[in-house]
């Protein structure tokens, strides 16, 4: 009898598991080129000058933020309006601007954290 009852709780607890393991989560994992995510400061270490109020590009805050916007509502619109768990972004002039997308754009966006990796050519 106590065979069977062991037998009979391993099997309960070997499908109990197996159920869970059947459900599927979403994890959504997105890359992103945004092409030139600059902000408006000059940064010495970067060559950013075309991307200055007084540029060739004219890049102003108004512009800037309006792309950062932009590039929110794209992460958010990918994870079926839910931020998605991992996002890689490509074309980030530095980590500022990873944090503005944060925390000046829509608040889905706030939850996510940053992991900065900066590479030179």
């Amino acid at each position: 009898m106590t065979n069977l009852t062991l037998t009979f709780s391993i099997f309960l607890l070997f499908s109990t598991f197996i159920g869970h393991t059947q459900q599927a989560e979403t994890f959504r994992v997105i890359t992103y080129n945004v092409e030139n995510l600059f902000d408006t400061y000059d940064n010495p270490a970067t060559n950013d000058n075309e991307f200055l109020p007084n540029g060739t590009r004219r890049w102003t805050r108004k512009r800037y933020y309006h792309k950062l916007q932009q590039i929110a509502k794209v992460i958010i619109a990918s994870g079926a309006w839910d931020t998605p768990a991992l996002v890689g972004l490509c074309e980030v002039e530095n980590d500022s601007t990873l944090i503005h997308l944060l925390t000046r754009t829509s608040p889905q966006a706030s939850t996510l954290s940053i992991l900065y990796y900066y590479r030179s050519r």
